[in-house]
């Protein structure tokens, strides 16, 4: 559905690129790209630790990530940035322990069958503060020196993971699941440069709590190959810690992204 929306968005926008309307004065972005991942982390509980690497098997993924951004021209309006992937995967492991998932327990030698699915909704509103470069001389050549941006604002992150379970060679197995369902407000701060056609980037939202933990970070470089689209190679990392009952959820997932940007 939100795939949809943005498409559509996408287009709508497009068809009037030219024309004086208000969704000038927000000076929209959208980007679309792919993300190689690798799952990681735990389960731990009082029974038992289970990884999902080591344990379940669990290895490469491959998601669509989503982004629309915001810069409006009004003042005291922040900037916003939504972004959105789904990742899941399913995996079959014979184990070689005894485990114990939510109300299930596992035998050693078992083999069970697990499906991980990771939502993450991101809306970040930020202001941004930024310093144009100057001209320096150098080698008999005037050369600019870039602009430098200083990002500072929160990201309201939504989390919806879901792990199930059931023994694989069992007849009408019962299923176990664990549910993680989050909101978490983060503190967020990038950092961007750019120079001609190249904008190197980095951000973080991070969040640590007793109970609960949340880190948002990126870094990569984008390179503009028309007028206003741009090519985006970056590394993502994901993680989350959280509680559910029994059981103590650490996940990680963490890779590359390839895609365009375009700013209308």
């Amino acid at each position: 559905m939100l795939l949809r929306i943005l498409f559509l968005t996408f287009i709508a926008l497009s068809l009037h690129a030219e024309e004086k309307s208000w969704y000038q004065k927000l000076n929209p972005s959208l980007e679309i790209g792919m993300h190689l991942s690798n799952f990681e982390g735990s389960i731990d509980n009082a029974f038992s630790s289970a990884n999902f690497r080591d344990d379940f098997k669990y290895t490469d993924t491959y998601s669509t990530y989503l982004a629309i951004g915001f810069k409006p021209q009004y003042k005291y309006a922040p900037n916003i940035m939504i972004s959105y992937f789904n990742e899941v995967q399913n995996e079959n492991a014979t184990l070689t322990k005894q485990i114990r998932v939510a109300d299930g327990v596992f035998d050693t030698n078992s083999t069970v069958s697990t499906k991980i699915t990771y939502q993450v909704l991101n809306v970040t509103l930020y202001k941004e503060f930024r310093q144009r470069g100057k001209y320096v001389r150098m080698f008999n050549s005037n050369i600019y020196t870039g602009d430098f941006e200083l990002d500072v604002g929160l990201n309201l992150k939504t989390i919806k993971w879901d792990f199930n379970i059931f023994d694989a060679k069992a007849d009408n197995a019962s299923q176990h699941w664990i549910n993680v369902d989050s909101v978490i407000p983060l503190p967020y701060i990038g950092f961007k440069y750019y120079l001609y056609r190249l904008r190197l980037f980095a951000n973080i939202s991070a969040l640590s709590l007793s109970e609960a933990k949340a880190t948002n970070f990126e870094f990569g470089v984008d390179f503009r190959v028309i007028d206003r689209l741009f090519l985006s190679a970056t590394y993502l990392y994901e993680d989350f810690k959280a509680v559910e009952i029994v059981d103590t959820v650490e996940f990680r997932t963490v890779g590359n992204k390839f895609g365009f940007k375009y700013y209308f």
